[in-house]
């Protein structure tokens, strides 16, 4: 099947909440289905939120698709990364960032999925941080479930990219 005519699901796993959405694609894509599940039990991390989220792929309905998270900023960290002419490399950037994650939040940004933001020379760029065994068990999760998964974005960097169009441009009236 074309990946364009894949159906897909979309997930937005909160501290407290569980929302879906399938979407049946095609010429003219369809809402199929839509819920929203409260988590039972918030005191454990995402651990319980993946719990429900399983349950939910369980009933049926869910699985055999595209799948795209959004996950709560309650699980995520940022830093901005002020670009600096001494690193060169990707990997050097990628150090750098952990490092001022680590600065600003300790020393468990060892255990953590680190990703920057494109950015041009000379540019800052952001930088966000997730848990690595919270993105082990999401595509675990999809993958036991017959989901193909096809992004993990944390809350905010998803809102920017919704809105990106309606932001004035970066440069744009400095003189």
């Amino acid at each position: 099947m074309s990946p364009l005519w894949r159906n897909e699901v979309g997930v937005y796993v909160t501290p407290r909440r569980i929302y879906l959405v399938r979407i049946k694609r095609g010429i003219r894509p369809v809402l199929e289905r839509e819920e929203d599940h409260a988590v039972a039990e918030t005191a454990n991390g995402w651990e319980s939120a993946l719990k429900l989220y399983e349950s939910l792929l369980d009933t049926g309905g869910w699985s055999d698709a595209a799948a795209r998270i959004v996950l709560a900023d309650h699980w995520v960290r940022y830093t901005i990364v002020p670009w600096s002419d001494s690193l060169s490399a990707p990997a050097e950037r990628l150090a750098h960032a952990r490092e001022l994650l680590s600065s600003v939040f300790g020393d468990s940004m060892s255990d953590w999925t680190i990703t920057l933001s494109s950015a041009p020379p000379g540019v800052s760029c952001l930088a966000s941080a997730v848990p690595t065994a919270l993105l082990t068990a999401l595509k675990d999760l999809t993958l036991r479930h017959g989901q193909k998964l096809i992004t993990v974005q944390p809350q905010l960097i998803a809102a920017f990219n919704t809105w990106r169009h309606a932001l004035p441009a970066a440069a744009a009236a400095r003189k």
